[in-house]
C-alpha cells in the first residue's frame, strides 16, 4: 500500500501514461507539448485552474501556488518535477514572460490554438483511462464522480489504478488493472458510498467522456448516478448520428 496518486484534472489525456504510474518507466519523458490534433490539447488555464480572461497577477499567484504544492520536498510524490516542468511551460506562455521579456503574441497564439482544439478535440470513442487488463478481460472499473467524496480509501488500496485529481478531490481510474484483481475489489470494498462500479469495456468510452464533462459543466458537482444515464443517451445520439458528436444533444 503506497501514497494515492495525485494529478491535476487537464492534463491526464488520452495515452499521457507519465502522470497515471508511479513506475519509473513511465516518469521518462514526460514533458507534454501544446498542439492541436485531436486528444492531444493541454489546456494550460485548466492547468493553473485559471480563467482565460485572467490577469498576469491571478496568473503568477496559481503558478506559485501550485509550484509549492507539486515541489517533490512537499508533495512527497516523485512526478512533482514533471508536474514543475508542465506549470513552468503554462506560466511562460499565458504570463508572457519568457526570459523576462513581455511576449503577449506567445498568449494570444495559445489562445487561437486553444479555440480550434475546444473545436475538434472532443469524443475520440477511446477510453480516457489508460488499459492494462490481461488479454480477452472485458471488465472495466468507473468511479461515479458524482457520488465520490474524495476519501482516498480506493488509491491507497489501488493506489496503481485509482488516483485522486487535484481540482475537485474526486477519485478516479487512471489505469484499468494496474493492480490485482484481489486490490482491486478491496479498494471497491473500502469505498463507503459505493462509487467504484465494474463496467463492460465497450461501455467506458462514453462513461469517462461525459463524466468528464459533466465535471466541467457542473464545476465538480454532477448529480449522484446520474452518469449513467447521460452516457446511455449520449450513445444513442452517437449510433443515430454514425458516429458525429453533437455535444449539446445528450445534455
Amino acid at each position: 500500500m503506497g501514497s494515492p496518486l495525485l494529478f491535476q484534472q487537464g492534463i491526464m489525456q488520452p495515452r499521457s501514461r507519465e502522470f497515471c504510474k508511479l513506475s519509473n518507466t513511465r516518469r521518462r519523458n514526460a514533458s507534454m507539448r501544446v498542439s492541436a490534433s485531436r486528444g492531444d490539447f493541454l489546456d494550460y488555464y485548466q492547468l493553473l485552474d485559471v480563467s482565460h480572461d485572467s490577469n498576469a497577477d491571478d496568473i503568477k499567484k496559481a503558478y506559485r501556488y501550485l509550484q509549492k504544492r507539486c515541489h517533490p520536498d512537499i508533495s512527497g510524490n516523485k512526478l512533482g518535477h514533471e508536474m514543475g516542468i508542465l506549470l513552468n511551460e503554462a506560466y511562460s506562455t499565458l504570463s508572457g514572460v519568457p526570459d523576462s521579456c513581455r511576449d503577449p503574441i506567445k498568449r494570444k497564439t495559445f489562445d487561437r490554438l486553444r479555440s480550434h482544439a475546444k473545436k475538434y478535440n472532443d469524443y475520440t470513442g477511446k477510453a480516457l483511462s489508460h488499459w492494462e487488463g490481461p488479454p480477452g478481460e472485458q471488465r472495466a472499473t468507473f468511479v461515479d464522480e458524482g457520488s465520490c467524496i474524495g476519501c482516498l480509501k480506493c488509491a491507497l488500496e489501488a493506489n496503481s489504478t485509482f488516483g485522486i485529481e487535484m481540482r475537485y478531490g474526486k477519485a478516479r481510474t487512471v489505469t484499468q488493472w494496474g493492480d490485482t484483481e484481489e486490490d482491486i475489489e478491496n479498494a471497491i470494498s473500502t469505498c463507503p458510498v459505493n462509487c467504484i462500479h465494474w463496467v463492460e469495456r465497450s461501455d467506458l468510452p462514453a462513461l469517462e467522456y461525459v463524466m468528464r464533462r459533466e465535471m466541467e459543466l457542473t464545476h465538480g458537482h454532477p448529480t449522484k448516478g446520474g452518469v449513467f444515464d447521460a452516457a446511455s443517451a449520449f450513445t444513442r445520439k452517437q449510433d443515430a448520428d454514425n458516429g458525429g458528436v453533437d455535444g449539446q444533444a445528450w445534455q
